[in-house]
């Protein structure tokens, strides 16, 4: 994977910004919207109706309730500052920097020393581009409480953005001392290292985050993008899945999975992954990278790709990787069976000069090969290698077989179109490895 497209993964970190307040999804924005609460005749009545419906809004996993509520505590009693402020910050998620920056204005005209609204107000300046704004506003957060610790770690993080990498670590050291379980503080210096070359010092900070009670799915999704950085795409994989599972929203990290199965040579998958985060984001961050990708993606369809192991390091990504080797199959009988046979034999004797070999043994020897309905069933001479049932495969034994050796058979032959699906079997007897 190249440093140009590692950097472009690990920009997802700015999305955690907003984090540090309370999660809130996306919403429409409903003032005036009827809320069912009765309208409340007395001062002191329109303050108790007011905070039932911030309550209400606190409460609802809907985001399109949760402003509904927010609006209608805003209509009763105008200087609820902390309605203005959870609006705000739903507004910032929405991406209505506009709407948002008003809302922070006024909660904070109500209450001049609420640092936190300072923090959420750096963060639309930040994105709005008007970073020394975010900046006096953040110090201005830590001087009214010198232990705010999101108001330290959203400082670390535009410093490490703008290429402040010493403030940053002072930033981002000091918000830890102050609250040491916290773990967006560690996942966002997991960034800072990242950036600064400490690859391994990030993976710590990653796995340090997932070790709390809290979940950050980002510390996944960062996670395996070093795993990738490492050449451990298995691992990558797992981690980028896992984000999903946690964020099924967030559309970048569909733009990082398919960056893995591109790098992998998994061209049908990466395809569909690319095309997806063109779906939903057309001009998107990534969306220059994707349709270029793309494009080599769909050429490399007609290119049969055998995998080896490479030993040597790769001097930009200091890691081992697994590297596809290239073959064009043409004018021949059967392509299929053809890079079957490439792949066994193995690299060329000046592939190995350059440190690459192959798990597949001398005595590999294949029985048959048969298409039937667009799935491919191969079948080998009796051979230990294939000969491993599934509990083994989920004890780890036969994962590794499938890792070193199945998984390039099958992602080979993959590569032709017409193979939707690929059966292996060892003297009849099927070996089917979990994906």
């Amino acid at each position: 994977m190249t440093h140009k497209h590692i950097k472009n993964l690990q920009f997802i970190i700015v999305s955690l910004f907003c984090f540090f307040a309370l999660q809130f999804t996306g919403c429409a924005h409903f003032y005036g919207a009827d809320t069912s609460v009765d309208e409340a005749t007395s001062s002191e009545d329109r303050i108790l109706q007011a905070t039932k419906c911030y309550e209400r809004g606190l409460g609802s996993d809907d985001s399109r309730e949760r402003i509904k509520f927010f609006s209608r505590a805003i209509e009763i009693n105008p200087q609820f500052g902390d309605a203005y402020f959870m609006r705000a910050d739903t507004l910032t998620r929405e991406k209505r920097y506009f709407q948002a920056l008003k809302d922070y204005n006024k909660a904070i005209a109500i209450d001049p020393q609420n640092s936190e609204c300072l923090v959420g107000r750096a963060v639309v300046f930040f994105l709005r581009k008007q970073t020394q704004k975010a900046i006096a506003d953040l110090k201005k957060a830590i001087e009214i409480d010198p232990e705010n610790v999101h108001a330290y770690c959203t400082l670390a993080s535009i410093f490490a953005l703008i290429g402040k990498y010493e403030d940053a670590m002072k930033f981002f050291n000091t918000a830890i001392e102050l609250d040491p379980q916290n773990p967006v503080v560690y996942v966002n210096r997991s960034f800072l290292f990242y950036k600064i070359g400490e690859y391994q010092k990030a993976l710590d900070d990653c796995n340090k985050a997932l070790d709390s009670f809290f979940e950050v799915p980002n510390a996944y999704s960062n996670r395996g993008i070093i795993y990738a950085v490492f050449g451990q795409y298995t691992l990558a994989m797992d981690d980028i899945r896992t984000a999903l599972e946690l964020d099924p929203n967030n559309i970048d990290l569909y733009y990082d999975r398919a960056l893995i199965y591109y790098h992998l040579g998994l061209y049908r998958k990466a395809i569909e992954d690319f095309e997806k985060y063109l779906k939903a984001e057309p001009d998107g961050i990534y969306s220059k990278d994707s349709k270029k990708l793309l494009v080599t993606c769909k050429k490399n369809l007609d290119t049969v790709v055998v995998f080896f192991w490479n030993t040597k390091e790769d001097p930009e990504l200091r890691s081992r990787r697994i590297y596809p080797v290239k073959r064009r199959i043409s004018g021949i009988k059967n392509p299929l069976l053809q890079s079957l046979e490439e792949l066994i034999k193995g690299p060329t004797k000046e592939e190995i000069e350059n440190g690459y070999y192959s798990f597949f043994d001398a005595d590999v020897k294949i029985k048959s090969v048969r298409l039937s309905n667009n799935i491919l069933y191969i079948d080998f001479y009796k051979h230990p290698l294939f000969d491993v049932d599934l509990e083994e495969l989920r004890k780890g034994y036969g994962f590794h077989n499938y890792i070193m050796v199945l998984f390039p058979i099958k992602e080979t032959l993959f590569q032709f179109p017409y193979i939707k699906d690929v059966v292996i079997s060892n003297e009849g007897k099927i070996f089917y490895p979990e994906d």
